[in-house]
């Protein structure tokens, strides 16, 4: 990435740290914590806060102990993908430890096709619960101690600066026949003097305290695992853990300002396959759901809100965004899917069990079929052709294969572009409700929109019709078959503006810095003609002003040709 500023100082790092609010990692891509970590020594982007890392280097062996820590299915794929990169940029071994409930286990199963991938054992297990347990609690504790005691050495010198040095009071305690004339005004100027030294040296004792402390703070940062203790050299990944990097290396250019979506980072190729007796097992399970090794399949997945009832963002009561406006109805890809089936495709709708059951000629509905397995669901999500998804997990775990996404009812206009040259998305239309009118390209990607983005109080999200989902499933398949045309000067166009707003709006929202470009890159898809299409429809049959009579233009020069009649 370009380096065209100075790099920080530790000192100014944790100087703007402290005037960090504290956070915590939100799920599903919340921006209660959008906090970028410095760029990585291998060249690699920075992944969740609450992600774990130790290097582990025993004689020449060097293995990367990762702790993805999330709790989101997107996540998890996204970071999986980028914990195997770093991988193979230190050249070590991956383990991955499992210290939360995942949405999906067998992701974690899966083998890396870019480093050595260590089965679980519980050697590894309790050697990383232990470091965990030195490395980040034990630290993390000393942290927040000095931390609160920073805290109060500061107060110290608000109180201490809230008083007034200049007071005068010593000398009224004397008797009033002492202090007149010459005198008085003597023993005031003297009172004062010393009252003004005397503060002088507390704010300096109290400056001194606190320096100390922040010096005390910025060493912890440096050196917070105090790597050589532990036999075989241990070096710890810090620079991403949860508390200590709540200040943000952003230096005065925008190309540092590091993203969290490491889009420069993701591929086209497949990064992660089936273990090789997962794949027989997964084949034999497919084929007693009536899907042969030779059907060609795509898989379907539509957001509904059974799956995270009660556990929406906009249940947290910590932010106005309303993760509901992702969701979208199955019946409205019916179309979609016949098309596929007559296309001689096999169709895998894949979801959660709470999903509306779904019963359709050449549809196998894994998510309410007994025989669902998360396995399973990997498995078809690897065979598809293309993911014909929604705003939701599984579009990110399709990094891992390589497969191809087309994202329908899609409402981020620029975290949601498609990286990849074979990704397509669809939008949903947006009526902004204070003036009724939808929004057009200027302001799907303005600063308003995403001020208040997936606000339902400013914004109504308009689903995507099914024909509009069937123009772009057909210009899908174009895609993935090699009839697709070149990308046309309206997609160049959204793409390139896009990119612009999402620079832009880097420094100014985090949202935006956490989802969009990459050093400068958004991504090689396009935006589906059909939404185009919308647009240009919308433009013309908005109301235009009325042309102004030529009399009137006349008029303005001078006087009224009106006014002769």
């Amino acid at each position: 990435m370009p380096d065209h500023a100075k790099p920080e100082s530790e000192e100014e790092i944790a100087a703007r740290a402290e005037e960090e609010p504290d956070g915590s990692w939100a799920e599903d891509g919340s921006d209660e914590d959008e906090l970028a970590a410095p760029a990585d020594p291998g060249g690699l982007s920075p992944m969740a806060l609450k992600q774990r890392r130790l290097l582990i280097d025993l004689w020449g062996f060097r293995v990367l102990l990762v702790d993805l820590y999330s709790y989101q299915y997107g996540h998890l794929g996204y970071e999986l993908l980028m914990a195997a990169q770093r991988a193979e940029a230190r050249s070590a071994a991956l383990y991955v430890v499992n210290s939360v409930a995942t949405p999906n286990p067998a992701l974690l199963e899966l083998e890396s096709l870019r480093c050595r991938k260590l089965p679980r054992s519980r050697l590894f297990d309790a050697l990383a619960g232990f470091l965990w347990r030195r490395l980040y609690v034990d630290v993390d504790a000393r942290f927040e101690a000095l931390e609160g005691e920073l805290a109060g050495r500061r107060a110290e010198l608000e109180r201490i600066a809230a008083e007034d040095p200049h007071q005068s009071r010593w000398y009224r305690r004397l008797p009033k026949w002492l202090c007149r004339g010459q005198l008085k005004d003597f023993l005031r100027r003297k009172e004062r003097l010393i009252r003004k030294r005397r503060f002088e040296r507390r704010v300096a004792r109290a400056r001194a305290a606190a320096e100390a402390t922040h010096r005390r703070l910025v060493a912890l940062r440096a050196a917070p695992g105090r790597a050589g203790r532990w036999p075989g050299n241990v070096e710890q990944d810090w620079e991403l853990a949860r508390r200590i990097h709540r200040g943000r290396r952003l230096a005065r250019g925008t190309d540092r300002l590091r993203a969290y979506l490491a889009r420069s980072q993701i591929g086209e190729a497949p990064e992660f396959r089936l273990p090789a007796e997962a794949l027989r097992d997964c084949g034999r399970l497919a084929r007693s759901l009536g899907i042969a090794d030779a059907d060609p399949v795509v898989c379907v997945h539509v957001r509904e809100a059974g799956y995270k009832a009660g556990r929406e963002i906009e249940e947290k009561a910590t932010t106005r965004r309303h993760d509901v406006t992702r969701n979208a109805d199955i019946a409205t890809y019916f179309p979609a899917i016949d098309r596929l089936v007559a296309g001689g495709y096999r169709v895998v709708r894949i979801g959660d069990p709470s999903m509306t059951p779904v019963e359709r000629p050449g549809v196998v509905d894994l998510a309410t079929s007994p025989q669902r397995t998360p396995m399973l669901e990997l498995y078809f999500l690897d065979r598809s052709r293309f993911l014909l998804g929604s705003e939701s997990g599984p579009y990110h775990v399709c990094y891992l294969f390589g497969t191809p996404t087309l994202i329908a009812n899609a409402t981020d206009v620029i975290g949601g572009y498609p990286i990849r040259s074979f990704d397509r998305y669809l939008l949903k239309r947006v009526r902004d409700r204070e003036t009724g009118q939808l929004l057009d390209l200027e302001g799907l990607v303005g600063s308003r929109h995403y001020e208040h983005f997936r606000d339902i109080d400013f914004f109504e999200y308009l689903d995507n019709s099914a024909g509009e989902i069937l123009a772009a499933v057909e210009e899908m398949l174009a895609v993935v078959e090699g009839r697709a045309a070149p990308a046309n000067a309206a997609q160049r166009h959204f793409h390139d503006r896009c990119l612009a707003s999402s620079i832009e709006l880097t420094r100014e929202l985090a949202y935006v810095r956490k989802w969009g470009a990459d050093a400068g890159f958004l991504g090689r898809g396009f935006i589906c003609q059909a939404f185009l299409d919308s647009l240009s429809a919308a433009s013309e049959a908005a109301p235009r002003p009325l042309p102004v009579p030529a009399a009137v233009r006349h008029s303005a020069g001078g006087g009224s040709t009106l006014g002769g009649r």
